[in-house]
């Protein structure tokens, strides 16, 4: 009976020590998250400042001109968050973070090819600016809270 009684609680401690769930992804989704805001960041207001001057002389115009590029990629940020809102409620997330994230590499990468202002600027504010609010702050704040 004594060589039972430990076995049991023996077979207890063993179960019991190994508490750490394999199957708990959060540290994963937590930096998942900080990837993903960080490039969202990175891509949109980080870098921006390096360009203005560049762009300005590219295409001839007053930085003041570009720098508007900015405001206008934070105001589509802005009137994307209530329907990304929607999206994530309904566990879009993660389909929602690799459309962004398409949309804002593939916007990066046609901006290098814009020859007007105004190519530049619909492909940064629509694209690059939709991209990043579909896989930047908002996404990866709800990937981390659940």
């Amino acid at each position: 009976a004594r060589g039972q009684s430990d076995m049991q609680s023996g077979d207890l401690i063993a179960s019991t020590s190994t508490s750490a769930d394999p199957a708990f992804i959060g540290w994963r989704m937590v930096g998942i998250g900080f990837l993903a805001n960080f490039l969202a960041s990175a891509i949109t207001l980080a870098t921006f400042g390096n360009f203005v001057d560049p762009v300005s002389e590219a295409f001839g115009v007053a930085r003041s001109t570009t720098t508007q590029g900015m405001a206008i990629a934070f105001v589509v940020t802005g009137l994307v968050g209530p329907f990304a809102g929607v999206l994530l409620d309904r566990g879009w997330a993660r389909a929602m973070m690799a459309v962004g994230a398409l949309m804002a590499g593939s916007g990066l990468i046609l901006l290098s090819q814009a020859t007007e202002l105004w190519q530049a600027a619909v492909l940064f504010c629509g694209v690059v600016g939709l991209g990043s609010a579909l896989f930047g702050i908002m996404p990866s704040m709800a990937l981390v809270s659940h």
